[in-house]
């Protein structure tokens, strides 16, 4: 059972609540999650049993804050922001190849629930770059890039479906990914994870129209491929980058 022990409160008071996401925990149960354990289930019991609502949602193996309202007006609100693009996440990705570069990929998607065609736009900005002495997949060499993301809209695997599209699929992806670096990954450092965090989160208080920033810095999971990697000091310069707008 759930318990109000298993999450952190990242921003709260009586409007609205922002909780950190594991990447094991769906945010809801949908169709796709019929799981008892949700960040849902496990603010409202932190709350003493107060319903929530979600205004938006990560997907289940992406970690991060997510927002949560106490009232169903107060989540229209807030989700009118994420329409009118107001809204501001940030990401950080392990990807396979070198992307050093700052770009954007402005690239329709098929939904996959009705076939309809959706207007999709990401950002994307080189952070850095290693070359591993490593044979894989007929290559001498392995090469990765630590990049931050920012999804201008917000479609489904919208971040790991462009990351595929551009040939830099997010490592850990098990759907959008490359299998022979996941495996790479799970054997070489025992990683079962999507390399993708939502690090940081703006948006404006519906009621008093101030500016609302959260971060959120990554787990130890990620952090320590960083580390083996050589890219903790890009991470590093990232993390003081954005904590000290909070």
């Amino acid at each position: 059972m759930s318990g109000p022990q298993h999450v952190k409160f990242l921003y709260e008071d009586e409007y609205l609540v922002v909780a950190q996401k594991n990447a094991k925990f769906s945010v809801h149960r949908s169709e796709m999650c019929r799981d008892r354990r949700t960040l849902q289930s496990m603010v409202r019991n932190k709350l003493d049993g107060q319903y929530v609502y979600a205004v938006h949602r990560l997907d289940r193996p992406v970690s991060g804050p997510v927002l949560f309202a106490k009232s169903p007006e107060m989540c229209r609100e807030l989700q009118r922001q994420f329409t009118e693009k107001t809204v501001e996440k940030k990401y950080i990705a392990l990807v396979r190849g070198w992307l050093e570069a700052n770009g954007e990929v402005d690239r329709q998607l098929i939904k996959k629930s009705n076939g309809a065609i959706q207007d999709c736009l990401s950002r994307y900005r080189g952070l850095g770059t290693v070359e591993l002495d490593e044979a894989l997949d007929g290559y001498p060499t392995v090469r990765y890039s630590l990049i931050e993301l920012e999804p201008v809209t917000g479609r489904f695997h919208q971040l790991r479906r462009h990351m595929r599209g551009l040939a830099h699929p997010i490592i850990g992806d098990s759907t959008d990914g490359d299998s022979h670096q996941n495996r790479f990954f799970r054997e070489k450092f025992n990683l079962r994870r999507l390399m993708l965090h939502c690090f940081f989160l703006s948006f404006r208080h519906p009621i008093t129209n101030d500016p609302i920033k959260i971060y959120l810095e990554a787990d130890k999971d990620l952090r320590n491929i960083y580390k083996v990697l050589g890219m903790d000091e890009q991470y590093k310069k990232l993390e003081r980058e954005y904590s000290d707008e909070i």
